[in-house]
């Protein structure tokens, strides 16, 4: 964080970028790029750690990347990038440690808001809470009215080997929810034409 502002690239507000479970902040790379192309940013990467820890304690991380990023900035509020799990640390922060005052905007790719049956099998805390039914997930789901206020992008596609498309990835509703078809769950994050879709959203007012 502190060689993003010691760069003198602050003008922009700030981007915090979230990778998916059992990733980190490599899957970015190239789309931090574009974003940075685009004029957009600082662009600002989260790291897991522990890795498979839970969601959770992984927003209260990025709580205080977001406290530390905001007190370096010349804007008062943020915009977040979420891949896969990541889009559900993001959810948490906003929903439950008052994250929505310092967020202007939420993109998600590929994030199951509905939750993953396929977690109950998949190592890790973290994985365990996205199943449909585990606490956490009915909690994130019962608040979701509270983000109806936030601009939104949520974009989803249809080759995926972790679950089938559809409702597992919706968030509120056509106004947010956007299916793009042919790409895969990891693809959406180096494809060209959800990047634009991206960074049209954020330079959008």
């Amino acid at each position: 964080l502190k060689q993003v502002f010691d760069s003198g690239i602050k003008s922009g507000q700030p981007i915090i970028c979230i990778p998916g479970y059992a990733h980190n902040n490599s899957c970015y790379l190239l789309l931090m790029k574009r974003l940075q192309n685009a004029g957009l940013g600082p662009v600002i990467s989260y790291n897991y750690q522990p890795l498979l820890g839970s969601i959770e304690s992984q927003a209260e991380r990025l709580a205080s990347l977001i406290d530390h990023t905001l007190e370096k900035s010349d804007h008062q509020k943020v915009s977040i990038i979420g891949h896969s799990m990541g889009g559900l640390v993001a959810r948490y922060y906003l929903q439950e440690l008052s994250g929505l005052d310092n967020v202007e905007k939420l993109v998600t790719l590929e994030t199951p808001h509905q939750g993953l049956a396929v977690g109950r099998y998949t190592p890790g805390i973290c994985a365990k809470q996205m199943t449909p039914d585990h606490p956490f997930m009915k909690k994130i789901k019962e608040g979701t009215a509270s983000l109806k206020g936030l601009p939104i992008l949520g974009i989803y596609s249809d080759i995926n080997p972790i679950s089938a498309m559809g409702d597992t990835y919706k968030i509120l509703d056509g106004r947010s929810d956007h299916f793009i078809p042919g790409y895969g769950h990891a693809s959406v994050l180096y494809t060209k034409p959800i990047a634009e879709k991206v960074i049209h959203f954020l330079q959008s007012n």
